[in-house]
Parts: C-alpha cells; sequence; structure tokens
C-alpha cells in the first residue's frame, strides 16, 4: 500500500467479521431474531462510517477524495475554512471536513440527440436573416 492510500483495514475487519458471524451461524445451525442481528450489524457499520470519517488524509489524498486540486485544498486551509488535522508544514484532513466537488452534468444533445436537418435548416434561417460566417 503506498503511503498516499487509505487503508482498507477498517472494511475488511468489518466484512471479515460479519463474514465469520455467517460462517459460525451456518455450522451451528442457528435461528436468531433478526431485529437483534440488524441491530449489532448497524452498530459495527456505524463505528466503520465514524472510522472512515474520522480517517486522516494527506493533501494528495484529499484532493483525489474531493476533486479539488491539492493547491485548493491547502489554500483553503490556510485561509481557515477547512481545520488542519495536522501540523503546519504536513498538514492533514479529516475525511469529514472535505469539500466535496460537484459532479457537472452534460446538457443532453435533445430527445433525438444530433439532427443534421435541424441543424441545416438552423443555418439556412440565420443566411436568409443577413448573418455572415466569413
Amino acid at each position: 500500500m503506498s503511503p498516499r492510500t487509505p487503508s482498507r483495514a477498517p472494511r475488511e475487519a468489518f466484512l471479515a467479521r460479519w463474514r465469520g458471524e455467517a460462517d459460525a451461524m451456518r455450522r451451528r445451525g442457528v435461528m436468531v431474531v433478526g431485529a437483534q442481528l440488524c441491530d449489532e450489524f448497524v452498530r459495527d457499520a456505524e463505528a466503520l462510517f465514524a472510522a472512515e470519517e474520522d480517517a486522516l488524509l494527506t493533501l494528495e489524498e484529499a484532493a483525489a477524495a474531493s476533486g479539488y486540486s491539492t493547491e485548493h485544498i491547502a489554500r483553503l486551509i490556510r485561509q481557515g475554512k477547512l481545520p488542519n488535522a495536522g501540523r503546519w508544514h504536513a498538514p492533514r484532513l479529516r475525511a469529514r471536513d472535505l469539500p466535496r466537488k460537484p459532479a457537472v452534468a452534460l446538457e443532453p444533445a435533445g430527445p433525438q440527440g444530433y439532427d443534421p436537418d435541424t441543424d441545416a435548416r438552423a443555418l439556412s434561417d440565420r443566411q436568409r436573416k443577413g448573418a455572415s460566417y466569413g
């Protein structure tokens, strides 16, 4: 694992625990109270999610996770807009504090996509109205 790759150990431990529980129950033919089992599973999942949100990330990891550049993340830390969980020359960010860059949705070309006939008509109309292309 490279130093810039967040640890997957909490997820692997979570999965190993619940796979082990399932195997043990299967071997013993255990009948369980579903609500109690779900409660235990949810508690473990909440602990996993909290650990992931508390993970400390380098600038490079934070940039990859947020979609912003390392320079932008560093600027936000310097401006006090993001809390530095590390040191002055070795900043770290908690995963839960990261800004998330909104996804850009492309506009569809229309219900049918590109229509060369419509495009030709629009060009012809513009030329008739005196638009110059040249």
